[in-house]
């Protein structure tokens, strides 16, 4: 059992009866406090690593040896956002997944509630040169929503122009996928707000947050958009950024994605998906 002592430290314990807990070791977790969670995967290099990650999303990759967690590599922070806090993995998945729901916090107004909750999110964890990262990618569940799909990939836009979609109202997630240029911005606005790659200084944007881009040869994003909130998954999902404010909320009366690329730009893939409401129609 993973639990937050003070500041930031935090404790193992290990118990035979679930009644009496005895102090494995007390590890300390820089920026971090609160919510912890610990929970093995495979990696893509086929090592089994545990995962000790707090409420705001820092981590820790190790092993436990002689009954004590040794980290592998220094701590390292999935997300990036404004609103994503306490998220915890759910045990005992099916097929070994593991998937995880954030708590979105911000008061939205005028609604009488404090934030959502996060689309559930699979994680994995990929070796890279510089170590393991984790990676979050939307459940596959997610595709049993989607009541309408517009392809509209290989996508070739011109300088400086606009190119549109019609959207329903309501949630949608968008897909794209490209060639790694070293100049040039693209701007996608959905029902009014602006999302911003840009790909040369290897940012992306979105209301007041910021996430880092890889600088690999491609590059590809998957962003989901509800009433209040935006969510992007990109560079295989090793980039992970929530955001959830009054930047966010969505327009109603702008249903259109506008696509506007300051150079020429190829987009391999380019998929809109509609999502039905999770709630039964009264």
């Amino acid at each position: 059992m993973a639990l937050y002592l003070s500041g930031s430290t935090y404790g193992l314990f290990t118990s035979d009866n679930l009644t009496d807990w005895r102090e494995l070791q007390r590890i300390v977790m820089p920026e971090e406090n609160e919510c912890p969670d610990l929970f093995p995967l495979t990696a893509s290099d086929g090592a089994r690593l545990w995962i000790l990650i707090g409420a705001h999303d820092r981590y820790l990759v190790g092993r436990f040896s002689e009954g004590r967690f040794s980290p592998v590599q220094p701590i390292r922070s999935l997300h990036c956002g404004n609103s994503a806090y306490a998220g915890q993995t759910f045990s005992g998945m099916p097929d070994g997944r593991v998937v995880r729901i954030d708590w979105d916090r911000w008061n939205v107004p005028p609604e009488r509630f404090c934030g959502q909750m996060s689309i559930p999110a699979e994680l994995s964890l990929v070796k890279r040169d510089d170590g393991y990262a984790l990676a979050a990618a939307p459940v596959r569940e997610l595709d049993t929503l989607v009541s309408a799909r517009t392809d509209a990939g290989p996508l070739r836009l011109a300088a400086d122009t606009d190119v549109s979609f019609p959207l329903a109202d309501g949630a949608c997630r968008i897909r794209m996928r490209g060639p790694r240029p070293t100049t040039g911005t693209l701007t996608m606005t959905v029902f009014g707000r602006p999302i911003v790659f840009d790909l040369a200084a290897g940012r992306i944007r979105v209301s007041r947050c910021e996430a880092p881009l890889g600088d690999g040869a491609a590059w590809d994003a998957a962003v989901v958009i509800d009433r209040s909130s935006v969510e992007i998954y990109a560079d295989g999902g090793t980039v992970y950024l929530t955001a959830l404010d009054e930047g966010t909320v969505m327009d109603r009366t702008q249903p259109i994605l506008r696509l506007r690329s300051d150079t020429e730009r190829l987009l391999d893939e380019f998929v809109i998906d509609t999502f039905r409401s999770v709630w039964e129609e009264e």
